[in-house]
């Protein structure tokens, strides 16, 4: 089973993660497995980037996309923006049980729980927390919602409200 954790992040919230990701030793690759640089990384086109450990197992799929749910990577999900200014939120997920080739269900290994448990923590602790207690806001997506330019989504039509 998956764990995962909602956020509203504008490429300056997530610095924290990014940075969190440097002083681990951790990379980030793209959906097909390519170690992305910093320059890469804070392109607001990239919609999805994994963050891999130095011992993670990176499994490419046949169709050549990484497989999320049998590696040992964290998936990075980005907030998008769109027209009218409405803000999709982001997640930051890990996926633990997994069934192998021959259907057998397997468990992924304590220490990615733990790494994602870090990464859970460092946003938790630098951003706002939604008055639906479900989402998570950096402080500049935060900045931006509060001088009404942004509106945090949700769904296609559920706005998030926050402090």
């Amino acid at each position: 089973m998956g764990r995962h954790l909602y956020f509203f992040m504008i490429i300056e919230d997530e610095k924290v993660v990014l940075n969190l990701a440097n002083e681990l030793g951790d990379y980030i690759i793209d959906d097909r497995g390519f170690i992305l640089s910093q320059d890469e990384i804070v392109c607001p086109q990239l919609f999805r980037f994994y963050i891999a450990a130095q011992n993670s197992k990176v499994i490419i799929k046949d169709n050549g996309f990484v497989d999320s749910y049998r590696s040992d990577i964290i998936e990075f999900k980005r907030s998008m923006t769109r027209s009218s200014n409405k803000m999709d939120c982001g997640r930051i997920w890990v996926e633990m049980n997994y069934y192998d080739e021959s259907g057998n269900s397997m468990t992924k290994e304590k220490w990615l729980s733990d790494r994602f448990e870090k990464y859970r923590k460092i946003i938790k602790i630098n951003c706002r927390i939604s008055k639906s207690k479900s989402f998570y806001v950096g402080n500049q997506a935060y900045t931006q919602y509060k001088t009404g330019n942004l509106k945090l989504m949700a769904g296609p039509i559920l706005e998030v409200e926050v402090e």
